[in-house]
């Protein structure tokens, strides 16, 4: 038989020494910071590159910048989303990756173009049967060096290469005013 067996009359005649605490008066705590407003508050105020919210669900990955606006819909997801520049990576050892990417976002913000796509496959063909590049492209993406560039980046959807691709929004630097 457990105490909760047990009536409260008959628990307070088997313990009558015992008084039960009061309990003392709850006030509520002001919420606490996510981990990403910490990292973003902190690494902003430094100089820092801008944290990333990422969301990851089985082989596919959403992510953005803390500090920017969020879309309601993840780069690639609408219909009218056309990427101006397509990058195919496959084949492309990790070693490389890094120097195919910053050209790529070079590429784009020199033409003004916010939309990327860069394709690393879905790793059919690897030791593991997993992607080992798509990993290693978010990585270098939320990187130190790369960071300011991007805004966001979606798994993209099915017509644009699906869980082989990701669709990427880069952040453009205001035109000057002649």
């Amino acid at each position: 038989m457990c105490s909760s067996d047990l009536e409260p009359a008959s628990l307070a005649a088997l313990l009558p020494d015992v008084a039960p605490l009061r309990a003392p008066e709850r006030v509520a705590r002001a919420p606490r910071r996510t981990a990403a407003e910490n990292v973003t508050r902190t690494s902003l105020a430094r100089g820092a590159a801008p944290a990333f919210i990422l969301e990851r669900d089985g082989e596919r990955v959403e992510g953005y910048r803390s500090d920017c606006a969020h879309s309601p819909s993840a780069p690639g997801r609408r219909r009218d989303w056309v990427p101006a520049l397509r990058v195919d990576l496959h084949g492309v050892r990790i070693r490389e990756l890094e120097q195919r990417l910053a050209h790529a976002i070079r590429e784009c913000t020199r033409r003004s173009r916010s939309r990327l796509l860069l394709i690393h496959g879905k790793g059919l063909h690897s030791a593991s049967g997993a992607s080992v590049l798509a990993g290693a492209v978010v990585e270098i993406l939320t990187s130190e060096r790369h960071a300011y560039h991007v805004r966001a980046f979606a798994t993209a959807p099915d017509r644009l290469g699906g869980t082989g691709a990701l669709a990427v929004e880069l952040v453009l630097a205001p035109k000057k005013m002649s």
